[in-house]
């Protein structure tokens, strides 16, 4: 089995939300959408960074990039888990609902639209 087929090893990420939400309570009580954001927005570049350095083979080990990029991911998943919160929603209902949709395309067979093209 491979590591993205592996069961999750908690209580699944409602259970982190809800964790990372009392957290940011003690911690950040006056956190802002704009922060979140940026937050979400530091992240993706970190993760960018990572790619190409890699890419390149400059400034760090191979492994070091990958374990930059995987604590990146990991880092963006949690600024997302705070921004459903401010936005109202649980961020892995947003994703269940987003994957249902997204698995029924078939873009080899419907390259338009992935649906009926």
């Amino acid at each position: 089995m491979g590591e993205t087929d592996r069961p999750s090893r908690s209580g699944g990420l409602r259970v982190i939300q809800l964790q990372h939400r009392l957290w940011v309570k003690e911690n950040f009580p006056a956190q802002t959408r704009e922060q979140v954001f940026q937050g979400m927005v530091e992240e993706m570049g970190e993760i960018a960074h990572h790619l190409l350095k890699r890419e390149q083979g400059i400034r760090g080990e191979e492994v070091d990039h990958d374990a930059e990029i995987r604590d990146g991911c990991a880092d963006l998943v949690i600024f997302m888990m705070g921004l459903a919160d401010l936005e109202g929603f649980v961020l892995m209902d947003a994703i269940q609902e987003a994957w249902n949709e997204v698995k029924r395309r078939d873009w080899m067979r419907f390259p338009q639209n992935g649906v009926d093209k």
